[in-house]
């Protein structure tokens, strides 16, 4: 055999080693990217149970969430809830879910639990605007994320209103004076 036969081999098996190593540049390149860490996800949508038809409450959009990496050991709520009905709605609670490490004040006062409100009847088209400031407690711990729920209940029935979060800061590290 003469090796001037085997150079079209030996091109072939060069053209497909470059072939698969230029393959395999793009996903080597993503993999990183792909890591749960550098991924923006949004949160879920929880899906609410619905009330009643004749007695519908609806929430404008409320104070904004942080976005995620921001500190706010403390957040001032104005959630309104408004009767979308043809029926007077009444007999609904505002629970405030309790979560360890998260206390809630209202007109500066701070909550004891259970933390439900009842709501004021609602003639069809009023509206009511409920407030409350949430912040970290003294048992929080650092540098955590606290998230949290505001429901409407209604006997045994419940509406997911709004999900929070707030965040407790991070400990300082001592001066080392360096």
């Amino acid at each position: 055999m003469k090796n001037g036969n085997l150079w079209p081999r030996y091109i072939m098996a060069i053209a497909l080693i470059g072939i698969l190593a230029l393959a395999s540049v793009p996903s080597a390149w993503a993999a990183p990217l792909a890591q749960p860490v550098r991924q923006t996800v949004p949160s879920p949508t929880v899906p609410a149970t619905a009330a009643p038809a004749t007695a519908v409450p609806t929430t404008a959009a409320p104070a904004a969430t942080p976005e995620p990496g921001v500190i706010a050991p403390s957040l001032e709520i104005r959630l309104p809830i408004q009767n979308e009905g043809t029926a007077t709605m009444s007999g609904y609670l505002v629970a405030l879910e309790q979560v360890a490490g998260v206390e809630y004040l209202i007109e500066d006062v701070v909550q004891e639990p259970p933390f439900e409100y009842p709501l004021a009847d609602l003639a069809p088209g009023q509206e009511f605007i409920f407030e409350f400031v949430a912040r970290i407690s003294a048992d929080a711990m650092p540098c955590t994320s606290y998230p949290f729920k505001v429901t409407l209940v209604k006997g045994a029935e419940s509406t997911l209103l709004q999900e929070y979060t707030v965040t407790a800061p991070c400990d300082l590290l001592p001066d080392t004076g360096v």
